[in-house]
């Protein structure tokens, strides 16, 4: 885990195909009494109702990134971001957070 900007953060591995670290990432941007942490973050969201219907919280071109949860804030994001690469991102953001159970369908 580290910090990004005063807040906790950190890459997910994905368990299905093996990788250790991918380039998705998980931020914890508003931690309250009981998610202080990155890890606190992936439990509150693998107990959020399914299906997970986030938010586009990013700025076009800038990079992907998804609120998973509002309250406390929890946003999935990819690093680094390729220019012109938006929709792959958002795959591979998805097919992530899919590997650790977690389905999330891609935002409107």
């Amino acid at each position: 885990m580290s910090t990004l900007t005063g807040t906790p953060w950190g890459f997910l591995s994905d368990p299905v195909a093996g990788v250790n670290v991918t380039a998705v990432y998980l931020q914890l941007r508003a931690p309250d009494s009981t998610v202080s942490t990155v890890t606190d973050a992936m439990r509150h969201v693998q107990q959020l109702p399914r299906p997970i219907t986030p938010r586009i919280v990013s700025a076009p071109g800038l990079t992907v990134q998804l609120e998973l949860c509002a309250r406390p804030q929890i946003i999935a994001g990819r690093s680094p971001h390729r220019l012109d690469q938006d929709e792959e991102e958002l795959r591979e953001i998805l097919r992530v957070l899919a590997a650790h159970g977690l389905q999330v369908t891609a935002p409107a």
